[in-house]
């Protein structure tokens, strides 16, 4: 289909991962859209046709299968001419956000690296990503911070001032009021930090 489409002429390939009923936001893809001036091909791959919380046992696969096909996207894309290369971006929001991240589990930030994946945006990842679990570990080796934004809104993005923000190449927009972000099964046990005293 990337070929049919002569996707790989494009400048930017941004790569999606749905929620679990397949919804992918149409406001981020026409964002990216305006923003290229068209110059974009949006790539994603359905795991599921089930509402999100009947998707949570298909994340794994759902990994497995964007790591599959961002693989097989990366070869061809270091096949080409350096000077055609188009730049490989990540989206994902809800569950896509959580499956767009399982393929980089035990690698920390050299994971994107590792897979070609220039820049990413999350939003409301779910609490239960193993991914964003080790961002938060400081002393994982393999977690360049400096790479890493998680905020809560733009205002917090820009907040980090601009020599930090040019190092960011993975944000991760995780509103304080957004469930999802916050609710996992170890709150059936141990208190959560954000809690409080």
């Amino acid at each position: 289909e990337m070929d049919r489409t002569d996707a790989w002429s494009r400048s930017l390939l941004m790569l999606v991962s749905p929620t679990g009923t397949g919804y992918v936001n149409y406001v981020a893809v026409a964002a990216a859209q305006y923003l290229t001036r068209g110059d974009v091909a949006t790539v994603t791959l359905q795991y599921s046709k089930r509402p999100s919380p009947l998707s949570l046992t298909k994340v794994k696969d759902a990994g497995a299968q964007n790591r599959l096909l961002w693989l097989q996207i990366l070869e061809r894309v270091r096949r080409m001419a350096p000077e055609r290369r188009p730049r490989v971006v990540v989206f994902g929001e809800s569950l896509g956000a959580h499956t767009s991240q399982a393929p980089f589990v035990g690698w920390g930030t050299l994971g994107p690296e590792a897979l070609g994946i220039d820049r990413a945006l999350w939003i409301g990842t779910p609490a239960g990503s193993k991914w964003r679990l080790e961002l938060e570990d400081t002393d994982r080796l393999d977690v360049d911070t400096d790479t890493v934004a998680i905020v809560n809104d733009y205002e917090q993005y820009l907040a980090l001032g601009q020599e930090r923000r040019h190092s960011v190449r993975y944000v991760l927009l995780s509103h304080d009021n957004d469930g999802v972000t916050k609710f996992s099964a170890h709150l059936l046990v141990q208190r959560p930090p954000w809690l409080g005293p």
